[in-house]
């Protein structure tokens, strides 16, 4: 550092320093700007996700009761249906034989 005159070599530092401590200044702000968009970004994508779950899942209960019901309306029409049957062997049987009944 002869090229510059008493205490150069201590200016030329502090200018090196400072440079250095502008880049680091200029790329942590940098990196919390990104950070700040990609957390806002995760956030939306968190209640997008949940808003859907909620979605699904009341969709679902809502078909587990509507399976209910229809599983108890197929054993009412399978109860009638035994009982049409044996009407139908009834009068059936009352042709055959109109003087047994």
């Amino acid at each position: 550092m002869e090229f510059l005159p008493n205490g150069g070599a201590g200016i030329l530092v502090a200018l090196i320093s400072m440079l250095s401590s502008l880049a680091t200044q200029k790329a942590s702000s940098r990196a919390s700007r990104i950070e700040k968009r990609e957390s806002g970004r995760l956030a939306m994508e968190n209640e997008a996700y949940i808003r859907a779950r909620n979605f699904d899942i009341e969709t679902i209960k809502r078909q587990a009761q509507m399976l209910s019901e229809l599983r108890i309306d197929i054993d009412t029409c399978r109860d009638e249906t035994r009982e049409l049957r044996s009407q139908l062997k009834a009068c059936e049987e009352a042709l055959k034989n109109p003087e047994g009944g």
